[in-house]
């Protein structure tokens, strides 16, 4: 049985689903993790909301730590494959360790290259590098891979919808101004009158949370855990994702999580998106200043939403869950697994 380490950040929820799918695949798995800031002390919070420095700092230096102790001086059984999950920026080293070890090394960002410029530290030594931006592509040992989405936290649920329309993701700024503002835009709507609305997401200040949605009927639910997101979005009958403002090409995990809950989804009109789902079949893209519109519109035609999310539902799970990018990344790598 082949046998891969996972290295990702402390408690990264795709580091856990993708340690499912290897062994969905017949794979034995270890996950290594590194720099749980949500452990982290009160004055580490206060440092670094003063200094903005400290936190690739602490992320830098817990990488390169973990990487010492849990890799490069493992005495174990010697594995099939090394593979990051997004990484930080490599100490000297630890970059010539790696290059010593006689095994592959891949790399799979988690975030546009413009944001996190530290995880393409470990591409130089990959033998190939998969990206969630295809503006991130640097070659031919680059390949274009979203995130897939977690079929065990994602999936359809019986009973009848609890929300109308839900707004989903956070809104940390500097990434998300647009979907601060289609958040805006519906919340400043009648939609809340009308129908039962909610945001699941939180600017990562509860005082800016408040003021945001100061005076809305929005029924806000704040940052909640996966299996509570999965749920909310399974409960409702339209979910809007708007996508992040950095990079060229993003795709967020929930544009897959959203129709492989069964629910129609509403999205920006990007071009990019039509080569990972079909546009007007899969999902419902709404051009700038129409959201509410849109909406407004699907929530009036059942037979619609209905054909949405059932076709948006047999796409993503014939293609786009955690297990299917497990499997791309293996053939890429001309790797062996289960069927799965």
């Amino acid at each position: 049985m082949k046998r891969v380490i996972i290295v990702a950040q402390g408690r990264s929820i795709q580091g856990g689903a993708i340690e499912r799918a290897f062994r969905r695949l017949g794979w034995r798995t270890r996950l290594v993790q590194y720099g749980n800031v949500t452990e982290w002390t009160l004055w580490q919070r206060l440092l670094n909301r003063i200094n903005g420095r400290y936190g690739p700092w602490y992320l830098a230096r817990a990488f390169n730590e973990t990487l010492r102790r849990e890799v490069l001086s493992d005495s174990g059984a010697r594995p099939d494959l090394l593979l990051f999950v997004k990484g930080e920026s490599l100490a000297e080293d630890v970059r010539a360790a790696l290059a010593r070890l006689p095994i592959p090394v891949t790399l799979w960002t988690l975030d546009s290259v413009s944001r996190f410029p530290a995880q393409m530290s470990v591409a130089p030594l990959a033998v190939h590098t998969f990206v969630i931006d295809g503006g991130d592509l640097q070659g031919g040992n680059f390949t274009w891979l979203p995130i897939g989405f977690d079929d065990e936290v994602f999936c359809p649920c019986q009973g009848a919808p609890e929300l109308d329309v839900l707004f989903a993701g956070n809104l940390n700024a500097p990434y998300y101004s647009g979907r601060r503002r289609a958040l805006l835009e519906l919340s400043r709507s009648r939609l809340p009158e009308r129908f039962r609305c909610g945001f699941v997401g939180s600017t990562g200040r509860r005082r800016q949370d408040r003021q945001l949605l100061r005076g809305s009927r929005l029924r806000w639910f704040g940052r909640v855990s996966p299996e509570e997101y999965g749920r909310l979005i399974s409960r409702a009958r339209i979910v809007v994702n708007v996508h992040q403002d950095d990079g060229s090409q993003p795709i967020n995990p929930l544009f897959f999580g959203i129709p492989g809950a069964r629910v129609c989804q509403v999205t920006e009109d990007r071009a990019y998106l039509a080569q990972w789902l079909s546009p007007g079949a899969d999902y419902v893209a709404f051009a700038p200043g129409e959201l509410v519109a849109t909406v407004e519109r699907l929530l009036g035609d059942e037979g619609a939403r209905r054909s949405i999310a059932e076709h948006g539902y047999r796409s993503a799970v014939a293609a786009h869950t955690f297990v299917h990018r497990v499997r791309t990344i293996l053939d890429r790598l001309g790797l062996e697994h289960a069927t799965g």
